[in-house]
């Protein structure tokens, strides 16, 4: 049957490629503002819950060194050129990777909102002995103290703990 001008946005799919960007802005004008705020907070919890993904598959990437296998000098290179991020994309989610294959719970963290990736980049090196932790700038105050309560209580060594018990993976 015919097509409906208005993409569904409600479709996980990439409306980019489906509709050119003055027909979503145009689309968008027919809700009320009780369902654009639902479908900002609902598209906000999903680019969450694939942040934390991605970040978890970059760490798993990274143990393989697929990345130099592919023929990239670097995960930078790999995540810049293959992915298409940004260089600052780039860096944090490699950043974010790193410290999640130390402290598994910050997948967790970065998923529910209770940090973000330049949060984690900010404490992931800060370890017992190492000074302070930067103070957070904005929200995700029980996120970043439980993500330094963590990088405190469970150094990243082999064999040291993981948040929930489980063992931590070597970096």
């Amino acid at each position: 049957g015919p097509q409906s001008p208005l993409p569904d946005l409600s479709w996980p799919g990439r409306v980019v490629e489906r509709a050119m960007p003055y027909e979503i802005l145009c689309s968008l004008r027919h809700l009320t503002d009780e369902e654009l705020e639902a479908r900002l907070k609902s598209l906000a919890g999903r680019e969450r819950d694939a942040t934390a993904q991605l970040v978890a598959h970059l760490a798993e990437l990274d143990t393989r060194d697929l990345h130099l296998r592919a023929g990239y000098g670097s995960l930078f290179a790999y995540c810049r050129d293959a992915l298409k991020l940004s260089e600052a994309e780039a860096y944090n989610r490699i950043e974010a990777a790193r410290a999640a294959r130390r402290f598994p719970l910050v997948l967790v963290l970065l998923g529910s909102g209770a940090v973000n990736l330049t949060t984690v980049r900010l404490l992931a090196p800060h370890r017992p002995g190492s000074g302070p932790a930067p103070a957070p700038v904005g929200g995700g105050v029980v996120g970043v103290a439980v993500l330094g309560g963590v990088c405190r209580l469970c150094p990243a060594t082999r064999g040291g703990c993981a948040p929930g018990g489980a063992r931590a993976l070597a970096p």
